[in-house]
């Protein structure tokens, strides 16, 4: 490639200037900015943003694996996998010692949920669902009810508590007192 653009500038140079723009045929989508003497510079799109992102990413891939692998290998070289060994008496083992390679025991103890727990949040929806399951069967029922007996919804209640009766009769008494008075 370097070889034709030489040969095109000296053959350019022996021709005379009018020959060198015949012979460089621009691009449709590329100015020419022609500078001092015979050279032209073509015009091209920015490649920065590219080099910046592909910069950002290899700083940042590199900035987690490194780390990771250099973890891992001391890991695997230093601690290495667990063994298996009888339990105690009067020991219950904890649901992450059940693993054999550290990072899943320390993903299990420190990350993840316990299979205990899972389970439990299982059940709580079940139970959730079996309630809800319940009302909508309640329901089902009021509504039949209603309309075999040709009755009207009346869904509201007003809970009647001795300390509102006493303090209607309060207000009641306050109020004969005033109208006794102002008599």
């Amino acid at each position: 490639m370097a070889v034709w653009s030489n040969f095109l500038r000296s053959t350019s140079q022996k021709l005379g200037r009018l020959p060198t723009l015949l012979l460089k045929k621009p691009s449709t989508n590329n100015q020419i900015r022609c500078m001092s003497h015979d050279e032209v510079m073509m015009v091209e799109n920015s490649r920065w943003q590219w080099s910046k992102c592909k910069d950002m990413v290899h700083f940042y891939v590199m900035l987690g694996v490194i780390p990771l692998s250099i973890l891992t290998f001391c890991i695997n070289v230093f601690v290495g996998p667990a063994t298996l060994e009888p339990i105690p008496e009067g020991y219950t083992p904890k649901p992450w010692e059940y693993y054999k390679h550290p990072i899943t025991r320390f993903l299990v103890r420190y990350v993840y949920t316990p299979h205990q727990q899972d389970y439990e949040k299982y059940l709580n929806v079940v139970y959730l669902e079996q309630e809800l399951r319940k009302t909508r069967q309640l329901q089902k029922r009021i509504q039949e009810l209603i309309r075999q007996r040709n009755d009207y919804k009346y869904f509201y209640y007003a809970p009647s508590t001795a300390k509102y009766v006493h303090r209607a009769r309060y207000d009641i008494e306050q109020d004969d007192a005033y109208r006794t008075y102002s008599k």
